[in-house]
């Protein structure tokens, strides 16, 4: 076996025990019965109570003693510059890091490891490449010994997500913004109560991005699903949340809460207030302006960008403090 198929073999494995159900007892009773259908499902309710976390050999805590509630159906945007904790924070809601401190309840079970009840979309998607698109959605359903619910609600999600005409496609055939849509459909196929985002759109064009964006946001509120999101886009933040929160190292400083964001950012009133006021506290807790921002993106390199780049980004609400990771 080569180097190549050893590794994807492993990762196979790997995202197998991400989809794998605990049997028995009440709630995966409910969760099954609540799963049949694509209709409207009750979110999941988190609970993060006291979590701490610190990597090995780190000077400090990524994430110091954060306590926070998402209601059943919230979206929640966890917003901050680059090493602030967010995506430590979001792995150990998803069950993929175990804290050193405190723990994370979901729906009234303590969260110990992965489960198909909430799911992980990250920035690489992560397919199956021998696989078709209709296959790779299926992977969760097989994985689950529920194959037999494929013939009817892969079809569905792949209507959902806009890629019917490209079910027989191999997935190396498509493009980034497709690719992402694919995993967008897995993620849902076992209906779950909450989808965590870890920044899965970054990588994409800014129309794709806005696109999946709002439908993403669409999406999830039409099916009641708890959505958790880390960025350091305040467009983002501004389009998909109903909070966002902002973070400096480790701990969780600000509140916001954002109207709901218009079916597009275009030059929408409404989405202008929303981002003004996430600039507003973004800077508040920064310290700094974004003037004073730019003065160090200077220092790391930016003088040599082309006149005006920095001041365009300024005004589309795309500038994030300097990385510290």
């Amino acid at each position: 076996m080569g180097l190549l198929a050893r590794f994807l073999l492993l990762q196979h494995r790997t995202e197998r025990s991400v989809f794998l159900v605990r049997q028995g007892g009440r709630h995966t009773e409910q969760r099954q019965m609540r799963s049949n259908g694509m209709g409207s499902q009750a979110g999941a309710h988190i609970a993060i109570e006291d979590v701490s976390h610190r990597y090995r050999n780190a000077d400090g805590w990524a994430v110091d003693s954060v306590s926070l509630t998402v209601e059943p159906g919230e979206a929640v945007a966890l917003l901050g510059r680059s090493g602030c904790g967010k995506s430590t924070l979001l792995h150990v809601i998803a069950g993929l890091i175990k804290p050193a401190h405190g723990r994370v309840v979901i729906d009234g079970r303590v969260v110990t490891g992965p489960s198909p009840n909430w799911v992980v979309m990250f920035q690489q998607p992560s397919l199956y490449p021998w696989m078709t698109v209709e296959q790779n959605v299926a992977v969760g359903l097989r994985f689950n010994g529920r194959m037999k619910e494929a013939a009817t609600r892969v079809p569905e999600l792949l209507e959902l997500v806009e890629l019917s005409e490209f079910r027989d496609r191999n997935v190396q055939d498509l493009s980034g913004g497709q690719q992402q849509r694919v995993a967008l459909a897995r993620a849902l196929a076992l209906s779950p109560d909450a989808l965590l985002l870890d920044e899965p759109f970054s990588a994409l064009d800014a129309f794709t991005r806005a696109n999946l964006q709002r439908d993403v946001r669409r999406i999830t509120r039409e099916r009641g699903i708890t959505l958790v999101l880390v960025t350091h886009d305040v467009n983002e933040a501004a389009t998909m949340a109903d909070r966002a929160l902002i973070m400096q190292p480790g701990r969780i400083v600000k509140s916001v809460i954002v109207p709901e964001a218009p079916q597009s950012q275009g030059d929408d009133q409404q989405f202008r207030l929303s981002r003004a006021a996430l600039i507003e506290a973004y800077e508040a807790v920064a310290g700094m302006s974004f003037a004073d921002i730019a003065g160090q993106e200077t220092a790391l390199g930016a003088a040599e960008a082309e006149p005006g780049v920095f001041e365009r980004r300024v005004e589309s609400g795309r500038v994030a403090a300097p990385a510290t990771e």
